[in-house]
């Protein structure tokens, strides 16, 4: 399952560049993957190309690069960087006069 972001607050070109995208092959993989996939980029420009960025929970992508004529290609994108916590530790000392 992919969700999208809600269109009605998009502009017209993003709208219909989204729309475009349902209908590709891959978004329709996707749409039916027990997974649960976000659309978290989108082009917003009427101009090919269009790229398209999904996630899912475990935060493995997929960029999608959708060309004018139809064609498109895929490319994994690696899980996201984990954050280490880091323990600073700053020792202040008095100042002497």
């Amino acid at each position: 399952m992919i969700r999208y972001p809600s269109l009605d607050k998009l502009p017209p070109d993003a709208r219909v560049n989204i729309e475009r995208f349902k209908k590709t092959a891959i978004a329709l993989e996707l749409d039916g993957d027990a997974e649960e996939w976000s659309l978290d980029h989108w082009a917003w420009l009427q101009d090919a190309p269009w790229r398209f960025i999904v996630r899912n929970g475990r935060h493995e992508g997929r960029e999608i690069m959708l060309r004018g004529n139809g064609a498109y290609t895929i490319t994994a994108l690696s899980e996201a960087p984990k954050i280490q916590p880091m323990n600073l530790a700053i020792k202040l000392e008095p100042q002497k006069s």
